[in-house]
């Protein structure tokens, strides 16, 4: 499985699986808040209905209840995890067709079957998964999974920025964050399948084998 797509999918579905736990928290204690919130108003409706000497005091429960869709903001956790799961829910059915089945886990079943999907196809989990993962790591301040890969250049443009995706649990993959792109045939990343316009990115345990043994002259400080 080392066609760059695949490893550029296989990274942000580890990074998303990653984060995902992250979301699902937030949701809940959003939840959760929001419940106590809505209680306290409840109360304060019936009671001030009470207190005031009216009869009927429907119309201040219902306004609260309905008050709770007039303020926004305070749902968002969980409509970005319901979107999420929506949308991956969708990719899988896409990629994968009869492969999946509704109630299968998402990110689990497209990391195992990974190594069959076609290279367009890994392309497409790629753009979609990571953009989830940005947009879940952006709204809990998460960060990204990088960690630098230190005393290793990059093969291909020389610059010593190449990054390790660690939400992976093996074999991790290493990009180049330097934002060098594949040449194709005459690129000098000496992958196996090299695809022209695509960032780099290698298994961590072919780029350390070949910098081990000095093929192309990448060494380990």
């Amino acid at each position: 499985m080392t066609h760059p797509h695949r490893l550029h999918a296989t990274a942000a579905l580890w990074s998303l699986r990653a984060a995902w736990p992250h979301l699902a928290h937030a949701a809940n204690v959003e939840r959760r808040q929001l419940v106590d919130d809505d209680a306290g108003t409840l109360r304060a409706q019936v009671y001030g209905a009470i207190g005031g000497g009216k009869t009927h005091h429907s119309n201040g429960i219902l306004d609260a209840l309905l008050r709770r869709g007039d303020s926004p903001g305070r749902d968002d956790m969980q409509r970005l995890a319901a979107s999420t799961r929506e949308t991956m829910a969708w990719l899988a059915g896409r990629i994968l067709d009869d492969r999946y089945r509704p109630g299968q886990p998402v990110l689990s079943t497209l990391l195992e079957l990974m190594p069959q999907i076609s290279p367009a196809a890994a392309a497409e989990v790629a753009k979609w998964v990571d953009e989830a993962d940005c947009e879940i790591r952006n709204a809990l301040a998460l960060g990204n999974d990088h960690e630098p890969l230190v005393g290793v250049p990059c093969p291909a443009c020389g610059s010593r920025r190449l990054v390790v995706r660690t939400s992976a649990p093996s074999d991790r993959p290493v990009a180049c964050a330097a934002d060098c792109m594949c040449a194709g045939a005459g690129c000098r990343c000496g992958t196996k399948d090299r695809a022209q316009g695509v960032g780099h990115i290698w298994a961590f345990s072919a780029l350390i084998g070949e910098a081990a043994d000095g093929r192309r002259g990448v060494g380990v400080r």
